[in-house]
């Protein structure tokens, strides 16, 4: 079981919670967000800022992070921030999404229920592929991007 922690509790938070308990090798150990001023456990996972990375860390010292925000900028702005190196974060796949043997995601990229990525599609770092959206062969999505739901990209776009 892996241990995430997610920064972010708005909408975008919200649903890749959904997707943390849609799969059966996730647990959500922590929320971050800038609202939690202090660290603190609660009844099933614990809250606090950003910042509290290195002190989750020491309890939970195999958790892996997700930046759970919907704007680009500010999830870019986050990865910076945190200071994590690329094996720190997890990429999470919908179990209803259908991703091709071939296609690379980067770290920290969330492909949401119902996404298709074809063959040789490569999606970069922290991206997010929303829920129902598609991205055809060859495409070639670039760090910190959004897929809104539904869209559907055709074979070698970049």
């Amino acid at each position: 079981m892996k241990n995430v922690a997610i920064v972010g509790d708005g909408g975008h938070g919200k649903v890749t919670r959904e997707l943390i308990n849609a799969r059966s090798d996730t647990r959500l150990a922590a929320v971050l967000d800038d609202k939690f001023k202090t660290f603190e456990g609660g009844k099933e996972w614990y809250t606090g800022p950003p910042e509290a990375v290195t002190e989750l860390r020491r309890l939970i010292p195999d958790v892996l992070f997700l930046i759970a925000v919907g704007n680009n900028s500010v999830r870019k702005q986050l990865a910076e921030r945190l200071g994590l190196r690329k094996d720190d974060f997890i990429t999470l796949i919908h179990p209803s999404a259908i991703v091709s043997r071939s296609a690379v995601i980067g770290e920290g990229t969330v492909i949401m229920a119902g996404a298709i990525i074809q063959a040789d599609a490569r999606i970069g770092a922290h991206c997010i592929i929303n829920t129902g959206a598609v991205a055809e062969h060859d495409n070639q999505i670039s760090d910190y991007v959004h897929l809104s739901p539904r869209v559907t990209l055709s074979g070698a776009v970049s």
